[in-house]
């Protein structure tokens, strides 16, 4: 009986990733309009003192066309801390110091590891 609910619950476990990964790879990927954000009511009650209408509007568009280096640096940071979880799961799975059911579940954090740079790779591509 023991095994049965074990193997329920993967085969449970199984299909929710199954069915999460079919939704993020169907489901086209949104893009975030910041600009959408702000209504025409908001910028008219936006007061710029010093600079003139040409001169703000030259400013803006400047400011969201640039690169956002803080974004990249955040990105790369994690992205670093990803792969140092990847290499230390690695680890732990090739090792003889732990029993079964923790290797078992570094192997699940693995390759919820694994799912998520996936999404992130099909996300860049679409």
């Amino acid at each position: 009986m023991r095994v049965r609910r074990r193997t329920v619950w993967f085969m449970t476990l199984l299909s929710l990733v199954a069915v999460i990964s079919v939704y993020y790879l169907v489901d086209p990927a949104k893009q975030f309009n910041g600009l959408t954000i702000f209504t025409d009511d908001t910028l008219q009650q936006t007061a710029v003192t010093g600079v003139t209408d040409q001169e703000a509007t030259n400013d803006i568009t400047q400011e969201v066309s640039s690169p956002s280096h803080l974004f990249e640096e955040m990105r790369m940071q994690v992205s670093d801390e990803r792969s140092q979880l990847r290499e230390q799961l690695t680890q732990k799975i090739a090792s003889e110091e732990y029993s079964a059911e923790e290797k078992m579940r570094h192997i699940m954090k693995w390759m919820a590891l694994l799912n998520v740079n996936q999404l992130k790779l099909c996300l860049r591509c679409s």
